[in-house]
């Protein structure tokens, strides 16, 4: 029982796979970056019990996006960032939901930060592939990230 106490709590999740990245002014940010079905969208929605913003979007599978929009008009969400290729299709799937577009990731991040409240999930979960913006959907994770640090730099740093 100790040791598996102790491997439960040292436990580090796959980088990019709903790794917690950091919690700025109590807003928790979370990378899903190798989400890259709408599947894996709606199992990361499913994982948290706080409202979350969502950023989305990316070069399509061919598969639908309805499952998440489904999910989140179901579950609810403070907002969502659509990115990509597929940001049209989000957007114009949503309903009720406070969505946006954003022509970059630091953008994607500023425009969820200014929808998260104290308590919510910033969640990087984007349901499709990478290549319309990034070399890989490792390089999109490392891009949030990167942009998730800005947020903590000073006013003209």
């Amino acid at each position: 029982p100790a040791t598996l106490r102790e491997a439960i709590v040292s436990f580090e999740p796959m980088s990019h796979r709903l790794q917690t990245l950091a919690e700025i002014d109590g807003v928790t940010y979370v990378d899903d970056s190798k989400s890259t079905t709408p599947a894996s969208v709606v199992a990361a929605l499913k994982t948290f019990d706080r409202p979350i913003v969502l950023i989305a979007g990316g070069r399509s599978k061919g598969t639908s996006f309805s499952p998440v929009l489904d999910e989140i008009a179901r579950r609810g969400a403070r907002g969502v960032v659509a990115i990509g290729e597929t940001a049209p299709e989000i957007l114009g799937g949503i309903q009720g939901v406070t969505a946006y577009a954003a022509a970059s990731m630091e953008e994607a991040v500023d425009r969820a930060r200014e929808l998260a409240q104290s308590g919510d999930v910033v969640l990087l979960s984007p349901g499709c592939a990478s290549f319309d913006m990034f070399a890989s959907a490792e390089a999109r994770g490392d891009r949030f990230a990167d942009a998730v640090t800005a947020l903590r730099a000073p006013a003209g740093a």
